[in-house]
């Protein structure tokens, strides 16, 4: 292995930009005349190369350009100009290459600019037709650089080339003006591409059968492109490039192109091209590299990457083709900003690694700390050179390798921001940090229990500094608040390790747990909690009662939003109050530990703004499991439909403080549609959105594109569906299908699918598409790879909503589903004339049944009100919801309502049945599993009005 210490290359900076004298009409034919000469050019800053550019020693020279002396020039002709190399092509400004009529220099002509050859050609099209028998000439300034830094030096009399316009302005047969590779030049790359450049514009589609590439020196056809791609064609199809399609062909050849006379240009009655063409060149014998290549083994799970590990000694391999001599020499150049370094060795056996030593004298790196390196290379023999060889990724594309020395550090876990260094909250069961890091996390590693996990190697980078951790589950026998203690490690993007480990800790909310209460002794801990932001609520009215109205107490949640209270047998009612957040209470409880999650009186929720890519009309079915209704819940369905004229002007609602998945699946077919169900799916799978309330953009990692699962003759993972509908929607006013899945840690159902439905007649009337590389993202993330969730959506003209969920197995051409629609739970008794505390009746679709009911009422007082209640199914006492008393004591006489019932005040009521597993335990479990484990849901329709 060759070893070779980079060196960094320093160059002038000056670019003084200095004009050509215009009263300078440059007459004269011997140089200098008429004007003194043009004053030096300075260097300046290296420049990064594109793949395939020509890179020499020495200042960039004007090898050719045309017109030249030419006379009768059609007045619509480009100007094209070859250079010795590839050139700065922003360096190059207007006033470098001036176009003026001789007569009249003063002021120049306005011309557009268009780079060709990879930086060799400069083509200069006048955004006008030129005047008739008009002098023109073109003249030079300081100021243009090779992508060495090293400043083109013009003319002394600035005069690049000079012609005479045609005496009119139409009617002239088209001619090639010239081509490139020049005619009769030597030693050219094969690699270049060959450009053709026309007096005018001409007709394309006549280009193809006219023109023609031969290798003298074998023979053959040359390897170029000529079936005309729209790539090919430029300025106004006057200048068509044709690539070269394979290095290893036409080495040190004589190639020659021929034009027929066949091609015609685009005036009213087309004229033929005036003389047919003939044009040859040589190649070099040699080809540049073949690839610079990385070893996997050298950097693990990470991209290639300068980093801390390996910046004294990074290992990058140039792949080298037949042609090469073991004496030729390959030349590897690293360009970071202004910087350039180089190294080279002798190309040997065809297969040259090398070994980069990066640091400087005091042990730093030459290069900044934290930049962006790309990695060339070309090869030499002689006085020879190949084109470039850029690194280039598995998409074929140049790619930049990061140069990171710079450690990463955790910010905060989060959401929210701010919470304490270390402490993560946690709303479900199994726990899966994140939060942000001072950069891109490529890494993570947990270690939980004195056992480390594996580590969780980040699939799709995300391009910033939010990371998500692999999870554990803590196996609590019994769920309570914590905390439970872990440490977290990362490694940035480049393979750069943290400092040293954090040590982390994760409490839980929003559960009821613990154990009963006979096993306490009694003893009952409430917590307060913020839904939203996830902190503790102190100073708010906790009261309790025995289920069914006894022994009424009550007290003020501490700093950590705590309540203990003594003495409780057997189940309980809780409810908590504080000024700015709904009212909530819990109804039939029999558990020594409960957290109330309060939804802020005021919904806050983040608006995302989706950007959509490629498709610009139709309309788009998106999904989320963060998005919330106007009033901030959750959108059971997870889906809102969107027309894509209008998407950037609309944004969606959601709970941007919790891991978040986007998917979206372009006009959704009627079924039964044939083979598919959508046209075009993409999705946004980084996980974790920054925590905010205010505008966020989600940009999706994968565009929109086609199904990848439509096939010509057969149905291809369609789920045909077989739909029964439940008592409480008569008539359907939308309904839709979907399929979920679910990732470990990350809250709610996740959609991977889509299709649609029609709930009339029996048998087969509905189906949902499972999209194959929705589900692959999903498996990345921890998603299970065999089994999926296919739910039905129904909503009722008159409000009511259901939805029912079928796990099944991930199948190619699956049988029919059976979906079953939950009943509403519908209030069945008038609302009319009682006073509080009241009971009333609603139907108990969960009679026999594992869930929960969630009651929300709502008044109409000036200061608006809300009062969320949750009954499990087994204290619903066969469909009757008893409203707490809330005393303050046993001999209060005024119950403490939450919500207003003066007179003239208005009470609704909406009510939503969670249907849970038989597995579930109403004792113990989490609020988010109402979302993410329930089989069906069922919500009412606001009820009537109750008046006081």
């Amino acid at each position: 292995m060759l070893s070779f210490a980079f060196v960094a290359q320093t160059c002038s900076t000056g670019n003084p930009n200095v004009e050509l004298d215009p009263d300078n009409a440059g007459k004269g034919s011997g140089g200098g005349s008429g004007g003194g000469g043009n004053p030096g050019a300075n260097d300046g800053d290296p420049s990064l190369p594109s793949d395939g550019a020509l890179v020499l020693s020495g200042a960039p020279t004007v090898v050719s350009a045309s017109p030249q002396l030419g006379v009768d020039v059609d007045v619509q002709a480009p100007i094209s100009i070859w250079f010795s190399e590839s050139m700065n092509e922003s360096s190059v400004t207007s006033s470098s290459f001036v176009l003026r009529d001789i007569d009249n220099p003063i002021i120049p002509v306005s011309t557009s600019r268009t780079w060709l050859m990879e930086g060799r050609l400069l083509i200069l099209n006048p955004n006008f037709p030129l005047s008739t028998a008009t002098e023109y000439e073109v003249v030079a300034n300081p100021g243009p650089l090779d992508l060495d830094g090293i400043a083109y030096q013009p003319p002394t009399n600035g005069r690049v080339l000079r012609f005479t316009t045609a005496s009119q302005p139409s009617g002239i047969a088209p001619k090639v003006m010239a081509t490139y590779p020049a005619q009769g030049s030597v030693n050219q790359p094969n690699d270049h591409e060959c450009v053709v450049v026309f007096s005018k514009s001409v007709d394309y589609t006549s280009i193809s059968s006219a023109i023609s590439f031969s290798n003298q020196t074998t023979f053959i056809a040359a390897d170029y492109d000529t079936t005309l791609p729209n790539s090919a064609r430029h300025v106004s199809d006057k200048v068509f490039s044709f690539a070269h399609e394979d290095d290893s062909v036409d080495l040190g050849s004589s190639l020659q192109v021929d034009i027929s006379t066949s091609v015609t240009d685009i005036e009213f009655t087309p004229l033929s091209l005036s003389a047919p063409y003939l044009a040859t060149w040589s190649t070099l014998s040699f080809s540049r590299p073949d690839a610079l290549t990385f070893n996997p083994l050298d950097f693990g799970v990470f991209n290639p990457a300068i980093n801390l590990n390996n910046y004294t000694d990074f290992p990058i391999t140039a792949e080298l083709g037949i042609t090469a001599l073991p004496t030729d020499i390959v030349v590897l150049r690293a360009n970071e900003g202004v910087n350039v370094a180089e190294s080279q060795a002798p190309v040997g056996l065809g297969t040259v690694p090398f070994i980069l030593d990066f640091s400087n004298d005091l042990g730093g790196s030459i290069f900044n700390s934290d930049t962006q390196v790309l990695f060339s290379a070309f090869v030499e023999r002689g006085n020879l050179r190949t084109t470039i060889k850029t690194y280039r990724n598995n998409l074929d594309e140049t790619d930049f390798v990061a140069h990171d020395l710079v450690r990463p550090f955790l910010l905060n876990f989060g959401p929210p921001v701010g919470t304490f260094a270390g402490q993560f909250l946690c709303e479900q069961s199994f726990v899966r940090p994140y939060g942000l890091a001072n950069e891109e996390i490529g890494q993570t590693t947990i270690t939980f229990d004195s056992l480390t996990l594996p580590p969780r190697n980040v699939p799709a980078l995300s391009g910033d500094s939010s990371f998500i951790s692999s999870g554990f589950d803590p196996s609590l026998t019994t769920i309570n608040e914590g905390p439970v203690d872990f440490e977290i490690e990362v490694v940035d993007a480049a393979g750069n390790a943290a400092l040293s480990t954090v040590q982390g800790s994760v409490k839980f909310f929003g559960f009821v747990g613990g154990t009963d209460l006979a096993t306490s002794g009694g003893n009952l801990r409430v917590v307060a909690y913020d839904a939203k932001n996830k902190f503790a609520l102190s100073g708010a009215t906790v009261h309790i009662e025995d289920f069914g109205g006894a022994n009424p107490d009550f007290a003020l949640s501490s700093s950590d939003g705590s309540v203990t209270f003594s003495g409780r047998i057997g189940p309980q009612t809780l409810t908590i109050q504080i000024p700015g957040w709904n009212a909530v209470s819990l109804v039939g409880v029999d558990s020594s530990e409960v957290s109330l999650p309060l939804q802020s009186s005021i919904p806050v929720v983040g608006s995302l703004n989706p950007q959509v890519e490629n498709i610009n009309t139709g309309v788009l079915t998106l999904s989320s499991n963060t998005l919330v209704q106007s009033d901030a819940a959750v959108d059971p369905s997870l889906t809102q439909e969107y027309d894509l004229d209008a998407i950037f002007g609309s944004s969606l609602q959601g709970d941007i403080n919790r891991l978040n998945w986007f998917s979206g699946f372009h006009e959704v077919e009627d079924f039964p549609a044939a083979n598919r169900y959508f046209r075009f799916v993409g999705l946004d799978s980084r996980v974790l959105t920054r925590p905010s309330i205010l505008g966020d953009i989600v940009v999706p990692t994968l565009e929109l594109a086609e199904s990848t699962n439509s096939l010509t003759s057969s149905t291809d993972f369609i789920y045909p569906l077989e739909i029964s509908a439940g008592t409480g929607i008569a008539s359907i006013a939308n309904s839709g299908s979907l399929i979920t899945s679910t990732i470990p840690g990350v809250f709610g159902r996740l959609a991977v699918g889509i299709g649609s439905v029609n709930l009339g007649g029996g048998g087969v009337n509905g189906a949902a598409e499972l999209e194959i590389n929705l589900l692959n993202e999903v498996v990345n993330e921890g998603a299970s790879a065999s089994d999926i969730q296919v739910s039905v959506y129904a909503e009722g003209v008159s409000g009511n909503k259901a939805l029912a969920i079928v796990e099944e197995a991930v199948a190619a051409s699956p049988g029919n589903v059976a979906v079953n629609m939950p009943n509403i739970p519908l209030m069945t008794s008038p609302w009319g004339g009682a006073s509080y505390p009241f009971s009333r009746d609603f139907t108990d679709t969960l009679a026999g049944l594992s869930g929960i009911y969630h009651f929300t009422l709502l008044d109409t007082s000036a200061s608006f009100g809300r009062w969320d209640i949750y009954v499990s199914s087994s204290s619903s006492s066969a469909g009757v919801l008893t409203l707490p008393t809330l005393l303050d004591s046993a001999v209060d006489v005024s119950p403490e309502i939450p919500i207003n019932n003066d007179p003239g005040v208005q009470w609704f009521a909406v009510c939503q049945a969670f249907e849970m597993p038989l597995s579930f335990d109403e004792s113990s479990f989490f609020f988010s599993s109402l979302y993410q484990d329930s089989i069906s849901w069922a919500l009412a329709a606001q009820s009537p009005a109750l008046g006081f």
